[in-house]
């Protein structure tokens, strides 16, 4: 049985609907990819970046739970903080979230510009 022409007429218009949206969707799909590698360039950079300025921080800090008619010798050591930066650095880095900024990272700044 063959279809009126009518019929026809309208599933090919509906197939082109259908194409033409997808080639949309995969437009869209490819510049939201090239908008969040260009954006993750620097995320590792300024994660570790912060976990440093943590470290140092929190190996600078006081013991406040201390009484105060206590003698407190703190002892400040560049070492403790270069360690506690580190860790957190590599906290950050082996976290399956770490690893997939590092792929995206790594993706991205293989691509030409």
């Amino acid at each position: 049985m063959i279809a009126p022409s009518s019929e026809r007429d309208s599933v090919d218009i509906v197939e082109r609907r259908i194409e033409r949206r997808r080639e949309l969707l995969k437009q869209d799909w490819q510049e939201t990819r090239a908008y969040v590698a260009h954006k993750n360039r620097l995320t590792p950079v300024v994660a570790v970046a912060l976990a440093a300025t943590f470290g140092f921080g929190m190996a600078r800090r006081k013991p406040f739970h201390l009484p105060a008619d206590r003698v407190v010798v703190v002892r400040r050591s560049g070492f403790r903080a270069l360690v506690a930066m580190m860790g957190g650095a590599l906290r950050i880095v082996t976290s399956p979230a770490g690893r997939a900024i590092w792929e995206a990272w790594r993706r991205g700044s293989s691509r030409p510009r």
